[in-house]
């Protein structure tokens, strides 16, 4: 991309530069096909007013906890600025020899404020892969309905959606977090350079910048349990699932819930097949390997915080059969041939190297992270309440 000469005014609010970011943007192609912010008032004309009602919540509830958590944090003197919001995008295909994903969300920084992004397109995506799952028997059947069942099943979508994307946010946030965003932008001289969920490398190359994917989707599995299990946010979602939070299964329904709507996201993404000879072209490891990532990332946590119960919860059987019904309820034909083969791949010994290369190098490349990564300055503080 080339170098910024837009001239963002700091004193507009969030919304306003979010908006002028893409309007104003040095590239064409971004122009072209991100069209600005998107406008609340048109999100009920082209998704219901349940669905806008909802995002709208979603967003400000982001928001909120971004102004909380901002406190904990320092990039270099400074605690930073956040503001998460939707991208309008144009209907029909994005241009260019290499055009920029529609379903897609970026992370980016401007006049002093860290963004994350994510288009509308995507939205729906998330959506219609809640729906997806909540369609399926034995994905229900754990947290005591069936799909039959309109109003559970509703309320089991919105969590599902929920939860998916502010997993997705949180992701892009671990990019600023790590620095990866902020050194990108000083290693390109590029001041509106943005992360995304493209698969062209960046400015990096293999193994770094799958190791960069990895940490995100690390920093977004913390952000998200510890969301799931603090405080009014835990009570609202047990709330939705048809739970007590009394009950001796209430974690292991809010664990399920997450690795249900994690795996959904990255296996409805799973497109053509898997070839392993490229691995190392994409920026993103690829599906299945990003999540054993993230469930490596998830048992983490559960020693962090104690949770015994949980890890004994998280074996291998009960993983499996939980990612089966996600295949199944997002692949109903059986025709996505890449999770299977990719599968087959990491069962052999290329594929074990292949995961032992992305963990040994993830403490190098953290290293290397350390002038951008920002800084823990206390303990986290519950966050605000999605009711």
């Amino acid at each position: 991309m080339m170098p910024s000469s837009i001239d963002q005014d700091a004193s507009l609010p969030p919304p306003a530069i979010f908006n002028r970011y893409f309007v104003d943007h040095p590239e064409w192609k971004v122009r072209e096909c991100y069209l600005g912010r998107q406008d609340p008032a048109e999100l009920a004309e082209t998704l219901g007013e349940e669905l806008a009602a909802l995002l709208s919540e979603i967003r400000d509830h982001i928001n909120q906890t971004y102004d909380v958590q901002r406190h904990r944090v320092r990039v270099q003197a400074n605690h930073p600025q956040l503001h998460f919001d939707y991208i309008k995008v144009k209907r029909t295909p994005c241009a260019g020899p290499k055009p920029l994903l529609r379903s897609n969300a970026v992370a980016f920084q401007t006049s002093g404020i860290y963004f994350v992004g994510m288009t509308v397109p995507l939205v729906r995506e998330l959506f219609r892969v809640s729906l997806d799952l909540a369609r399926l028997g034995r994905i229900t059947a754990p947290f005591g309905f069936r799909p039959h069942e309109d109003g559970r099943r509703r309320s089991f979508i919105a969590v599902l959606f929920s939860t998916m994307l502010q997993f997705v946010a949180s992701h892009e946030l671990g990019h600023h977090f790590h620095g990866h965003q902020g050194r990108d932008v000083e290693d390109t001289g590029d001041p509106t350079f943005f992360y995304d969920e493209s698969a062209s490398p960046t400015s990096t190359t293999f193994p770094e910048s799958q190791v960069k994917e990895v940490e995100a989707d690390g920093y977004a599995v913390k952000m998200v349990m510890n969301n799931l299990t603090l405080g009014r946010p835990r009570e609202a979602t047990l709330q939705l699932l048809g739970q007590r939070d009394s009950t001796e299964h209430s974690e292991k329904h809010l664990l399920r819930l997450f690795v249900l709507a994690t795996g959904g996201f990255l296996f409805s993404r799973a497109v053509g097949e898997f070839d392993p000879q490229g691995i190392g072209e994409s920026r993103h490891p690829p599906k299945v390997s990003r999540m054993h990532f993230i469930m490596t990332g998830l048992r983490e946590w559960c020693r962090e915080n104690e949770q015994r119960s949980l890890l004994r919860y998280l074996r291998l059987k009960r993983y499996q059969r939980m990612m089966r019904a996600v295949k199944d309820a997002t692949d109903p034909t059986g025709a996505r041939l890449a999770l299977y083969q990719e599968s087959a791949f990491l069962n052999s010994p290329v594929g074990r190297g292949y995961l032992d290369l992305i963990t040994r190098e993830v403490p190098h490349v953290r290293a290397s992270m350390d002038p951008w990564r920002w800084t823990l300055v206390d303990e986290p503080t519950a966050p605000p309440p999605l009711s």
